[in-house]
This record gives structure tokens, C-alpha cells and sequence, in this order.
């Protein structure tokens, strides 16, 4: 849903229902997550909405005051991921002087913070792991950035993100697949497939027709079919 004096893309107009009973885990989504906008986003510019674009790079520039650093995962209507700046390209939204600054201290934060472990898509109970998922985000953002500074002959370090960006990839490679079942796994070091992975076709780490992703999809239905919890790290 879309806050038109803004252009913020609010997750829900209202709150959320608790998972169990008196339960904690009730979130409020009546806020701009900015993870959720951006697959909101791609899917309006899909079906010509482009002016939506605009409205939502706008919304996130002044939200942010300009620097990647303030940048926040859910802001109010009223207030990551480059993956949104190459969707607003995509649009055919021009990059400004300032727009590029803030765009490549986000390529920045991603190359310098890309080995640290985090929560995941899933904001996963317990101590942070190296999700494959993460990661993958980290190397849309470094792509997404050589990309934007290669076709609009922008200043920028582009060598080193060049650098970074193979090094994320060997290395998810590497950590990130199960070598005797062929698959992504959730987290390095994990034997576990999760949803978070069916969307690495989407953002080009690898084809629908890979064999690790295929496989991945395979025993993602599998699991599911005979009645594993999706998210079984829930409760480590």
C-alpha cells in the first residue's frame, strides 16, 4: 500500500495478528520496510507504474538525510538496498550528483560489512549466522552499483568493487552450497533450505535452471510436502 503525500509503500494499513495466542511476536506493519517496498516495487514497474518509483526513491532520499549510513530497514510512512536504485533506473530515473554519493556509500557498507553475520531475511531467533541470503543482497548491491557507474560513466573505485564483488560470489559459492546434495543451504555451515533462497533467481545471483537452484527448489517442496516447519531455526 502506497502513502501518496510521501511516497512511502507501507507493509500493511494495519497491525498484525500475534503467531500464537498472547504470543510476543506481533509486529506492526503499518511502517515502510524497506526490504518488502523494493519487492512491492519491482512488481508496480512490472505492470508500468513507474511514476511509483520516483515517489519511493524520493521518500527514501529524504528519509535518510542523504547518507547510506542513517539508512534504517523499516521507516514510518512519514519518515536495504540498491536493489531499489536499479529498479528506479530502470524507470528511467536519472541519477543525481548527491543520489550517486548516497548509492555508492551504500555499495561501500556492503563491501565493508558483506563477512559479517546478521539475523537473516527471517530476523531468526539466536546468535547471528552468515546467511547465504545476506550475502546475496550484499552482491546485488556491489552488481547493482558497477552497473549503474559503468552506464553512466560515474566516478567511483569501480576495480575494487569489481574485486569485492567476484570475491562475495566465489565465496558463496564455496560456504553457501551443500557439495553432496548440490543445493543452497540457509547459512554457511548449515545443511537447512529456506524460502530466502528461491529469490536468488530473482535478483540474477544465478538462472531458475541452475542445478543448485533447481535442487534447491526441489527439497525446499520436499521438506515442505512432508510436513518440516518452514523455519526450524525459529527456535534455536
Amino acid at each position: 500500500m502506497g502513502c501518496a503525500p510521501t511516497g512511502a509503500i507501507i507493509a500493511a494499513p494495519t497491525t498484525s495478528l500475534p503467531e500464537a495466542p498472547s504470543g510476543g511476536r506481533n509486529w506492526d506493519y503499518r511502517f515502510c520496510w524497506v526490504r518488502d517496498a523494493t519487492l512491492t516495487l519491482a512488481a508496480l514497474l512490472d505492470v508500468g507504474h513507474a511514476r511509483v518509483a520516483s515517489g519511493f526513491k524520493l521518500f527514501i532520499e529524504r528519509a535518510t538525510a542523504g547518507h547510506a549510513e542513517d539508512l534504517q530497514i523499516v521507516y514510518g510512512c512519514y519518515g536495504e538496498r540498491l536493489e531499489a536504485a536499479h529498479l528506479w533506473r530502470r524507470a528511467g530515473t536519472p541519477i543525481t550528483k548527491d543520489g550517486w554519493r548516497f548509492l555508492c556509500g551504500l555499495v561501500e557498507a556492503a563491501c565493508a560489512r558483506w563477512k559479517e553475520p546478521d539475523r537473516g531475511l527471517w530476523e531468526v531467533r539466536g546468535p547471528p549466522r552468515h546467511f547465504v541470503h545476506s550475502k546475496v543482497m550484499c552482491w546485488v548491491a556491489v552488481r547493482r552499483g558497477i552497473e549503474a557507474a559503468e552506464e553512466g560513466e560515474l566516478p567511483c573505485d569501480v576495480d575494487r568493487w569489481r574485486a569485492a564483488r567476484d570475491e562475495m560470489r566465489a565465496t558463496i559459492e564455496r560456504e553457501g552450497v551443500d557439495p553432496g546434495r548440490g543445493c543452497f543451504v540457509q547459512a554457511f555451515g548449515s545443511t537447512e533450505v529456506d524460502a530466502s533462497l528461491l529469490l536468488l533467481p530473482m535478483v540474477g545471483f544465478v538462472g531458475a535452471s541452475d542445478p543448485r537452484m533447481r535442487r534447491t527448489g526441489y527439497l525446499r517442496v520436499r521438506d515442505r510436502q512432508c510436513g518440516s516447519p518452514p523455519y526450524r531455526s525459529w527456535s534455536r
